[in-house]
């Protein structure tokens, strides 16, 4: 029987969510995760050679309508 140490590729768990790209007006969010070697005691068809699936994901977030602000409103702003 073909035991001994094998190779195992592995995600790690998912990250937290980035933060948004904009405050208003849907913008988008990552996380992200890596894939690691692992050495394990297992049989020879237990081994993996590489990670299936993407090491990203990406979701909108602040989707709500930017309030409006017209030109004078930006004039006296300033």
């Amino acid at each position: 029987m073909d035991y001994g140490l094998v190779v195992k590729k592995v995600w790690t768990p998912w990250g937290e969510w980035g933060a948004c790209s904009v405050t208003c007006g849907g913008g988008g969010q990552r996380r992200y995760r890596t894939c690691e070697t692992k050495n394990i005691q297992g049989h020879h068809s237990e081994a993996v050679n590489h990670c299936t699936g993407s090491s990203y994901r990406k979701r909108r977030c602040n989707t709500q309508c930017c309030p409006y602000i017209s030109a004078k409103q930006l004039h006296w702003r300033g």
